[in-house]
């Protein structure tokens, strides 16, 4: 039975032969034959565009990103009025019907990298309505390096969606282990009359099977740690594409990408490319089970969905936030309080930003101008998007800063002090509750919530 040795990932392959105990030249023991499998977690999210903001991809006629007005449906559903997860989606024609007598008009998407994967799979959101292909016709097509495009799904009937339904298209005998993947919606060709509304998609993904092999594993050791994680400061900067290990994504420049690549993989182990003591790293805490208002050791990682308010509306991390691209981050503000009236997360370590954040406000007045919600040493990157739910529609906006994220409200009252850094704060926080003079800022008697607000100050950062 083959087993692979502790926590490895990659490809590997062995030998076996059978014996059914007989004697040549009828039976005995056959000619040996290999096996190639790959050892992994299983299928994870690789590339994720939830449509919070335009990706940037190729688009002819009248294929546009935005929000959908619900307009169309001579024949068939009219387009939805917003996104399957938000408001915004690619759509043919977002105000109404295709064109009669049209040809085919493209979405392609950026060059994916799928080198390394196995099981690529291509999901997404659809709101599709379209004729029968005898006249009108939508398909899916991909490329590999630049080459023709192979059309990997093609609608066989009418379709009629009034809802979104997710679609799942497999990939792996086109895209597995290719590093120039194209994916290419196609609206058309139509003949002369039936229009209906065409093509609407939302919160596309690549997931496949992604062997570390270790992926992030810079030194070698078989072991993602402290050493590739120092190997990538010190490359820190522009670097010819595939000079420097340290560029994991292979853009040429050693950065945030590929700091927060090393983060992503942190502790991930395998079989060492050289020598090497797979030492051990510091451990990452991964999810809320460890967490208390006192803090905890080591970087917190957002995986996948994070609401503060669970966590009773503070939440402390010694080492630093990590969230994921596809990951979101949820906070609740009632008023200007934190941690009683509104949530915060605060770390001395790096905040790592990624995915999106939804913030929850009340339907009553707020009586400050700016609310910080994240403070950290320092903020690094931004969100991909940002939902703020408003009951009243206030102007209300995120601002992310040097050393903080916050809430920006046009009217209000500002808190007074000057903003604290997140070491201050910590202090703070632990002494919460005691008559510490240091952080009784407001002369109470006791280290609570208005000392903190005094402590957080106001504004977007230094």
């Amino acid at each position: 039975r083959y087993e692979p040795a502790g926590l490895w990932e990659g490809y590997d392959d062995f030998m076996f032969h059978v014996d059914d105990g007989g004697a040549p030249p009828t039976g005995g023991a056959s000619s040996p034959a290999t096996i190639s499998i790959t050892v992994a977690q299983g299928p994870q999210v690789v590339y994720d565009f939830p449509m919070d903001t335009d990706p940037g991809w190729d688009r002819e006629g009248l294929w546009a990103f935005g929000q959908p007005t619900g307009g169309g449906g001579q024949y068939g559903n009219p387009d939805p009025t917003s996104g399957a997860t938000g408001s915004n989606v690619f759509g043919y024609n977002l105000d109404g019907d295709y064109e009669n007598g049209l040809s085919e008009r493209y979405l392609t998407t950026e060059s994916l990298n799928c080198g390394g994967l196995a099981d690529v799979e291509l999901r997404f959101m659809r709101y599709l309505n379209v004729e029968q292909p005898s006249y009108d016709h939508a398909y899916v097509r991909v490329s590999v390096d630049g080459g023709s495009w192979q059309t990997v799904w093609e609608n066989e009937s009418s379709i009629t969606d009034g809802s979104w339904n997710e679609h799942v298209i497999d990939l792996s005998e086109i895209a597995d282990g290719q590093s120039d993947v194209r994916i290419r919606w196609v609206m058309g060709s139509t003949d002369s009359s039936w229009q209906f509304s065409g093509w609407n998609i939302d919160d596309v993904q690549i997931v496949a099977v992604a062997p570390s092999g270790v992926f992030g594993d810079i030194d070698g050791d078989g072991m993602v740690g402290t050493n590739d994680l120092l190997m990538v400061i010190a490359a820190w900067g522009p670097c010819g594409p595939g000079v420097c290990a340290a560029d994991l994504n292979g853009d040429g420049v050693v950065g945030t990408d590929d700091l927060l690549a090393i983060i992503a993989a942190w502790g991930s182990a395998g079989s060492p490319r050289a020598a090497g003591d797979g030492a051990s790293t510091p451990e990452l805490t991964t999810t809320l089970d460890a967490i208390d208002a006192e803090g905890t050791d080591g970087v917190l990682i957002n995986e996948d969905r994070l609401v503060i308010a669970e966590a009773g509306g503070l939440i402390t991390a010694d080492g630093g936030y990590l969230q994921r691209p596809w990951a979101v981050l949820e906070m609740s503000v009632e008023g200007v309080r934190p941690w009683s009236e509104h949530d915060l997360l605060l770390t001395e370590g790096p905040a790592w930003l990624g995915g999106r954040l939804r913030v929850h406000l009340p339907s009553t007045p707020l009586a400050a101008d700016s609310i910080p919600l994240i403070v950290a040493d320092p903020v690094i990157g931004d969100f991909s998007g940002v939902e703020i739910l408003d009951p009243i529609a206030r102007a209300a906006t995120i601002c992310v800063g040097p050393d903080r994220v916050t809430l920006e409200l046009t009217h209000g009252t500002r808190a007074e002090g000057t903003p604290s850094s997140a070491h201050e704060l910590m202090a703070a926080v632990a002494s919460m509750g005691t008559s510490t003079r240091a952080w009784d800022l407001d002369g109470s008697g006791i280290v609570d919530e208005l000392d903190l607000a005094i402590l957080l100050g106001g504004g977007c950062g230094r």
